[in-house]
């Protein structure tokens, strides 16, 4: 991966945890520093540049989300079909774990 996507995703990854620990509660921020930490590290070596772009607009436009909510009810938002459909099956088993993790809180 380029230094520039490095510096990038550093910068996008000290700024999401800065803002969960801005807006979310205490075990929500946990939860999601604990998850957002993970992403990071298992794309931090991507060789694809296309795909290191569609990483940081994911979480460039979650982070955008988060600024932009007045209401903890308010974050998050389900994924349309068409995203649903450009993730392989690892990242849909992904999906399906932290939509019952996210359940059980």
């Amino acid at each position: 991966m380029s230094q520039i996507f490095k510096q990038q995703g550093l910068l996008l990854y000290l700024q999401i945890l800065r803002c969960h620990r801005d807006f979310l509660p205490y075990k929500l921020r946990k939860f999601g520093d604990v998850y957002v930490q993970s992403e990071f590290k298992q794309h931090i070596n991507i060789q694809n540049e296309e795909q290191m772009k569609q990483f940081l607009q994911g979480w460039t436009s979650y982070y955008i989300d988060m600024q932009n909510k007045n209401n903890i009810k308010d974050i998050g938002k389900d994924l349309s079909e068409d995203q649903i459909n450009l993730l392989n099956e690892d990242q849909k088993k992904q999906l399906q774990q932290l939509q019952q993790k996210a359940s059980e809180k």
